[in-house]
């Protein structure tokens, strides 16, 4: 099974107790969130909750620089809650909390306040395993001294839940409901019977399906390269059979895609000089690939015919160059764009050459591509050029996650083009180029 394939598995059965899905449902949901924690303390009296934050795949937190929790939040009164969901045990839940309670605190008092106005904390960890092996739902930590029974007040709680619990009577029918599901995965209460759904249609959400894939065949390629480092001598090795390796796999992986098709898929790393692109742009939502972005490009190429063919007319019928850049989570600009010789894009922007304001009536802009270093990808004899295009995007994952590490490279951060070679009776063909630079470390 090729890494895309365990990757979209992965997406597949991900339930509740997947850390992605689980942020993404108490971050986007906020009556769950709230729920939840009236049911883990209910001696608090929380009334209402804000400033829910959920774990950044891709940065730091955006809450405290330098620490990643699942699901941060705050309640009416000020307290501070990080909630995190536990599949595994690593043995170092008690060092783990330590470290999450630090940063907690960290912002519990502000610079001048009294050591009494700071706010509680609370790190909550919901453990798919039972850490003490006592059966119990709910174990929680304070400082107690060791000569008396006197406890001395932090403003710092600890909860680890048990869904591995064999007695549920010390907490209410609403928890043990929660802490059952986590381990079944069977709704049995209102509130575990809208996570249910609410996933449900999570998994509908192609933006969610991109992130998550983009992050899991992340994840395998880091911890693939983290492996190879166990040995120095297999390290030695891989980068010299690797790179061979990779370049063979490369082309046979794109060759019998091709094949599919009818039609061969190469690939070769090349240089290129800066270049000066003149074109519109526009900005699509949810990632540079897949059946989202196939949906968006077509709708702005049949509402911009006209753009197209002035562009393309003014080139003197060059490629077409399809420029993704500012990528972030949630979307990335698209530039439609030819390359102009300096004649042409000069006088396009001088009115008293053309007797046309054609720069504002068709909302043009030039962009500098700069001198980068690519790996293009193209098919040859194509027969339709939206699906070559499509499939080529496509293997941006597997060339990430797969080809890239094994050669000794990685993604640089620079545009990414697709290029459109697409003239009557001569060869036609379509190219992806994704920048690289050489693997740090």
């Amino acid at each position: 099974m090729s890494t895309y394939e365990e990757a979209l598995k992965s997406w597949n059965l991900a339930g509740f107790k997947d850390g992605m899905i689980f942020s993404w449902i108490i971050s986007e949901h906020k009556d769950i969130c709230l729920e939840l924690l009236q049911l883990i303390l209910p001696d608090l009296g929380i009334v209402d909750v804000k400033n829910i934050k959920k774990e950044d795949t891709h940065k730091q937190n955006t809450v405290f620089h330098g620490v990643r929790f699942d699901i941060y939040a705050e309640d009416d009164r000020g307290r501070m809650y990080d909630i995190e969901m536990q599949v595994s045990d690593d043995h170092d839940l008690g060092k783990r909390i330590s470290y999450y309670q630090s940063y907690l605190t960290q912002h519990a008092l502000e610079a001048g306040q009294d050591y009494n106005d700071r706010v509680d904390t609370y790190v909550i960890f919901i453990c798919d395993f039972d850490f003490f092996g006592a059966g119990l739902p709910v174990y929680t930590t304070e400082v107690r001294l060791k000569e008396s029974d006197l406890i001395l007040d932090t403003g710092e709680h600890n909860i680890i839940l048990n869904a591995k619990a064999t007695d549920f009577s010390a907490v209410s029918q609403g928890l043990a409901a929660f802490l059952k599901y986590v381990d079944t995965d069977v709704p049995t209460s209102a509130l575990t019977c809208k996570i249910a759904d609410d996933i449900v249609i999570l998994k509908t959400n192609t933006q969610k399906e991109g992130d998550y894939m983009f992050y899991e065949l992340e994840f395998r390629s880091r911890l693939a390269r983290e492996t190879k480092k166990v040995s120095k001598e297999a390290r030695k090795k891989g980068l010299d059979e690797g790179r061979k390796e990779g370049r063979k796999e490369g082309r046979k992986e794109g060759r019998k895609e091709g094949r599919k098709e009818g039609r061969s898929v190469n690939y070769r790393i090349e240089e290129k000089q800066e270049m000066i692109l003149t074109g519109y742009r526009t900005h699509f939502t949810g990632v540079p690939y897949g059946m989202e972005r196939e949906q968006q490009e077509e709708m702005l190429f049949t509402t911009t015919r006209g753009k197209q063919w002035f562009l393309k007319g003014a080139s003197g019928g060059g490629d077409a160059y399809c420029v993704t850049l500012n990528m972030t989570e949630t979307g990335y600009d698209f530039f439609y764009s030819h390359q102009l010789d300096e004649y042409e894009r000069n006088n396009l922007y001088d009115r008293t050459v053309t007797g046309v304001s054609f720069v504002e009536e068709l909302e043009l802009e030039d962009i500098v591509i700069p001198q980068t270093t690519y790996i293009i990808f193209e098919t040859k004899d194509v027969k339709n050029v939206i699906d070559d295009y499509m499939n080529l995007l496509n293997l941006r994952i597997q060339v990430l996650t797969e080809w890239l590490p094994e050669m000794g490279f990685q993604l640089r951060k620079a545009p990414e083009l697709a290029v459109y070679h697409w003239q009557p009776k001569i060869e036609r063909n379509v190219q992806v180029w994704l920048p690289i630079e050489k693997r740090k470390g």
